[in-house]
């Protein structure tokens, strides 16, 4: 499963398939090695984020050429940047299970893998309070070193400790906090950072590598229900037309005979049987829509796409570019189609 067309990698080169970034990675020594985002490998496999079947599909397939990722492509960013390398003959074994539930790990979150602020337990409060205050944080780490132990402050934390007596130091004012792995399964989490306010994430080396806040989650979960809003008011507003427009009979066509379902109405048709009533030149005149055909289901082929990317457990929020046609799509039909 390759593409033809050529996709953006970091640096000035540029490959036409994955024959040939696998061909040129394996040629490239190791202290050179291909560059390249999560976002453009995967794109190669013509997939736009991270199933369990696209991990599997990439992993066999570099698996395969002796090469891996560095870091690991299916736990890393999206947007951030691996290596192409050779792997070591230990490192040749089957891909582990933990990508197919990935969705649901910490690691998701972007800000569990971004730096974090702290403060040595000796440091004065008056530090501690212009470190957030300058930086518009609501807390800090507190620690000795990135792998000792870790406790945190905030504003709630310091005005308590302040209520009850001289406080000089960052310790006095910290407090206990959850220190998790990246790994850790995300929702059993979800009330504990409710609760707290916040937890620590501990890198695979144990340091200290990040924080989830409720406002990350909040943030997080947002970014998501967005385009799936968008994709909910796209297939309504298709189904809308197609039953006001299209005769019942061609509607009924659209559907996979394989599927065992009782379809009466476009109501009950997913977006791919959608397209397919539309595409068809008949209901398409009916529709009697001002646009160009060929454009429309161009682009509906790729919001069908970005669909099956969000629906089948995907761990990657969707592309700036991949919200942008959804936006786009969702307002020329808004343009077409009355409620």
């Amino acid at each position: 499963m390759t593409i033809t067309t050529a996709t953006a990698v970091s640096g000035p080169s540029m490959f036409r398939n994955v024959d040939e970034l696998v061909s040129v990675a394996k040629d490239r020594a190791s202290s050179d090695p291909v560059r390249l985002t999560v976002r453009d490998l995967i794109g190669y496999f013509d997939a736009r984020a991270r199933g369990a079947r696209v991990v599997g599909h990439v992993s066999t397939r570099l698996r395969s050429e002796d090469l891996r990722t560095e870091p690991d492509f299916s736990v890393s960013p999206i947007d951030g940047t691996v290596s192409l390398v050779k792997a070591m003959p230990t490192e040749q074994k089957e891909p582990s299970d933990d990508y197919r539930d990935q969705f649901r790990r910490v690691h998701t979150l972007r800000s569990a893998r971004q730096a974090v602020v702290s403060v040595k337990p000796q440091d004065s409060l008056v530090k501690a309070r212009t470190m957030m205050a300058l930086n518009d944080f609501s807390q800090l780490a507190v620690c000795a070193t990135p792998r000792s132990e870790i406790r945190g402050i905030s504003w709630e934390s310091m005005g308590l400790a302040e209520l009850s007596g001289d406080v000089s130091d960052a310790r006095a004012a910290s407090v206990p906090i959850d220190v998790v792995d990246l790994k850790d399964d995300l929702l059993p989490l979800l009330p504990r950072i409710a609760s707290l306010g916040y937890v620590f994430v501990r890198a695979p080396d144990h340091s200290l590598g990040g924080i989830v806040t409720a406002s990350d989650v909040s943030e997080e979960f947002g970014l998501l229900a967005g385009p799936f809003f968008m994709l909910g008011d796209i297939e309504r507003r298709l189904r809308l037309a197609v039953e006001r427009c299209v005769e019942s009979a061609r509607v009924v066509d659209a559907v996979n005979p394989a599927s065992a379902r009782d379809v009466e109405s476009a109501e009950n048709l997913s977006l791919g049987e959608l397209k397919r009533v539309i595409e068809s030149p008949e209901a398409w005149d009916q529709l009697a829509w001002p646009i160009e055909k060929s454009l429309f289901l161009g682009r509906l082929e790729e919001i069908k796409s970005i669909r099956n990317g969000l629906m089948h457990f995907s761990s990657d929020l969707p592309s700036d570019s991949d919200v942008s046609k959804l936006r786009g799509f969702l307002g020329l039909l808004r343009h077409m189609i009355d409620d």
